[in-house]
């Protein structure tokens, strides 16, 4: 689409008071600014070590689509084990994920979730049905963790 448009609506949403930015930090990674994404993410690992940031669906986000791939696996591994239904949900129904889901040095941390899921976490079945409910698809390359 119109990406002026996209850039001038973040920067309104980014300037109004009381916004976190944190919580925009993969939007902001994806219009390009990662500058900005890399600080807010390194601002808010402080703040999940600190236990002020509870979930690291966030990370995993941003550093995904930064390109740090190490980071990425690191926070994708938290999410799993916290259970993050809304990352399941994502890495299954989007493309965006697809080079995490190929990594070879991720395939642990999907065999962590299948293990959880085989002594009865509902992340896999919650996930699907969500996903399906909210008329995603799940990639092919994902489907099967």
């Amino acid at each position: 689409g119109d990406t002026a448009k996209a850039d001038q609506a973040l920067d309104q949403l980014l300037s109004t008071r009381g916004v976190q930015q944190e919580t925009y930090m993969h939007f902001i990674a994806m219009a390009g600014r990662t500058e900005l994404a890399t600080q807010l993410a390194e601002a808010a690992e402080a703040a999940y070590a600190e236990g002020n940031l509870k979930t690291s669906g966030p990370l995993f986000f941003s550093y995904n689509t930064l390109g740090n791939t190490d980071k990425a696996r690191v926070w994708l591994r938290r999410a799993i084990e916290n259970r993050e239904h809304a990352v399941i949900i994502e890495i299954r129904s989007s493309r965006g994920f697809m080079s995490i889901c190929e990594d070879p040095r991720a395939q642990p941390i999907f065999a962590s979730l299948r293990e959880l899921e085989s002594s009865g976490s509902p992340t896999h079945s919650v996930a699907t049905e969500n996903a399906s409910s909210a008329g995603l698809v799940e990639a092919e390359v994902c489907a099967d963790i």
